[in-house]
């Protein structure tokens, strides 16, 4: 049974009764099927293929490697284990079993013996000398080739003396036959070919080699196409992201200074007319200090005292700690957000941030506070299972006929909407909640307050309420 099932740490224990049942199964069948599995892999894990009768286990990866460990099939050869667990056996018995393994008479003798006859095999001294390597003569450095003379291992080899410098008369290809370990070599090795390559393979079978070709030197994969390389030049390329010196910022470039200098200063006697205007002014790459760089939106921001538009900032916000749910379920400051960022919408949606908005305030600005939980200006909406409830309906009336002379398409028919109370339901992120308290704070000091534009339905979820943002959305 292959029918496993990822459960979200979310889910309760009752609501995933089936799925749990089900990936039980599918454990104690082994992943059981006519084919092998290709989603929840983990390497190690086991497929017993019921059209093969065969057991197999995941060992790699990318590309996906099965390992057969157990043919159920053919059955166990119960006349050669009975030669192994008898109480007295030659090594011509066991020799003759090898041989007559595959049927056919040739048995492993190719893989295992080098095609040398039985009889040399199991001789009772095992001298292979004149046999298996066709020499006699024992060199004096016993690090020669275990033993015997290097000069006479080549004419057993290719047939052939060594020339007259000692080397052998053909190339030599020992790749299959010699395995060393723990080797430790002085001065240089040259590998000349038309591409060279060198091949390695660890126990699980995975091979991987490094490979030259042109003025490229790197890995290949498994498949025998490259993984990474580097040229002459210093550029590295890799099989996942290309060219990474493309991926690369040259330089990091601060657009505008610091501080005072982005502020067009202070306006007095304004009236209602861009009272504290912010305006976007572009970007610019920081270093987060945590390894990476990231864009960040700075503002031209026109204070005003004296006028009766304490926040006309367009859109409605919060203080600087409030926590905006972001698309993947983790939380994160609102003054914290850059452009690009998405976040999750009061209706299941992913909308994506296109800049942070600023809201400075003077004092005497009224802000509404939500079972001391979350505390916004008066122009927001909240999100019930009926609908949107307003924090001022009032407040949002003439907020809303104001902007509309900008954006025309924007907001909710204040006669649809009634004001939030104590005892009304509120939609969150992990459900609902009642409302039990809502209180009118007046600010005694200037603060600066944000939201976001989104490019979405412009709802999010905020200290895990849903709210509305300039929502058309009903």
């Amino acid at each position: 049974m292959q029918n496993f099932t990822d459960i979200p740490s979310s889910r309760t224990l009752s609501d995933s009764l089936i799925e749990i049942l089900n990936n039980d199964k599918t454990a104690i069948s082994c992943n059981s099927g006519t084919t092998f599995p290709t989603t929840n892999q983990q390497v190690g894990m086991l497929c017993y293929r019921s059209d093969q009768l065969k057991l197999y286990q995941l060992i790699s990866t990318n590309p996906d490697s099965w390992r057969l460990i157990m043919d159920l099939a053919s059955g166990i050869d119960t006349q050669f284990a009975a030669k192994l667990n008898a109480a007295t056996y030659t090594a011509a018995d066991v020799l003759a079993k090898l041989l007559t393994v595959d049927g056919a008479g040739t048995g492993l003798d190719a893989d295992l013996l080098d095609g040398q006859q039985a009889s040399a095999f199991a001789s009772s001294t095992h001298n292979h000398n004149a046999t298996y390597l066709g020499i006699t003569a024992k060199a004096v450095d016993a690090d020669k080739l275990d033993g015997y003379d290097s000069t006479a291992f080549v004419r057993s080899v290719n047939g052939a003396g060594p020339d007259a410098s000692g080397n052998s008369t053909v190339n030599i290809d020992l790749s299959s036959r010699v395995a060393k370990t723990g080797v430790t070599m002085t001065g240089n090795l040259t590998i000349q070919n038309t591409a060279p390559t060198i091949t390695m393979q660890d126990t699980d079978n995975v091979t991987r080699s490094l490979h030259v070709n042109g003025n490229m030197m790197g890995f290949l994969k498994s498949d025998g196409n490259w993984d990474m390389y580097a040229n002459n030049a210093g550029q590295v390329w890799t099989a996942n992201y290309g060219w990474l010196h493309d991926k690369f910022a040259l330089r990091t470039t601060v657009l505008g200074a610091q501080g005072a200098a982005r502020d067009t200063g202070i306006r007095t006697n304004c009236g209602n007319v861009n009272c504290n205007h912010v305006q976007t002014l572009g970007t610019e790459v920081f270093d987060s200090g945590d390894g990476r760089h990231q864009l960040r939106t700075y503002y031209q921001i026109s204070y005003s005292v004296n006028c009766d538009c304490n926040c006309n900032c367009g859109t409605c916000c919060f203080p600087l700690d409030t926590m905006l749910t972001m698309a993947n379920g983790a939380r994160k400051r609102v003054d914290k957000m850059v452009a690009g960022d998405q976040v999750r919408t009061a209706f299941g949606d992913v909308a994506t941030v296109l800049e942070p908005i600023v809201c400075p305030v003077e004092p005497g600005e009224v802000t509404v506070l939500i079972n001391q939980t979350l505390r916004m200006t008066r122009e927001h909406l909240l999100r019930s299972p009926d609908g949107w409830l307003a924090v001022d309906r009032d407040y949002y009336a003439q907020w809303l006929a104001q902007k509309r002379l900008e954006m025309p398409d924007i907001g909710i028919d204040p006669n649809l909407l009634r004001n939030v109370e104590v005892g009304d339901a509120l939609i969150t992120e992990n459900g609902s909640i009642c409302v039990e308290s809502i209180e009118r704070l007046t600010g005694e000091a200037a603060e600066v307050l944000m939201s976001v534009e989104l490019d979405g339905d412009q709802t999010f979820f905020a200290n895990g309420i849903a709210v509305e943002s300039k929502t058309n959305k009903e």
